[in-house]
């Protein structure tokens, strides 16, 4: 985010817990400018088209993996793991199936 990621990752998550809803244009916007963002160059860069092509590229490999719900973890472009199990051992033994190992 303009090499603001770090930065503001704590205040993103706080924020979405806190209700405030970063998936609505006006309220991220709205969000970005309160926490010094330059939003000239953000608004610049969201509505770029290298995003809308990453964005339409997640949709369908969300799609093709038929992932519905967070958090979903794919390992190795091949394996789902959904929620609580996408810790420990079994995430442990599909990284490693996933690297041939």
């Amino acid at each position: 985010m303009l090499g603001q990621e770090s930065r503001l990752r704590d205040e993103i998550y706080s924020a979405i817990h806190d209700g405030v809803d970063l998936n609505d244009e006006a309220a991220l916007f709205d969000w970005l400018g309160g926490h010094a963002v330059d939003m000239k160059q953000f608004k610049a860069i969201y509505h770029s088209d290298a995003v809308d092509r990453k964005i339409e590229e997640s949709r369908q490999l969300a799609a093709r993996l038929e992932i519905n719900g967070v958090p979903s973890l794919v390992v190795g472009g091949k394996y789902l793991v959904l929620g609580n199990l996408a810790r420990g051992d079994l995430l442990d033994r599909l990284v490693s199936k996933a690297r041939g190992q």
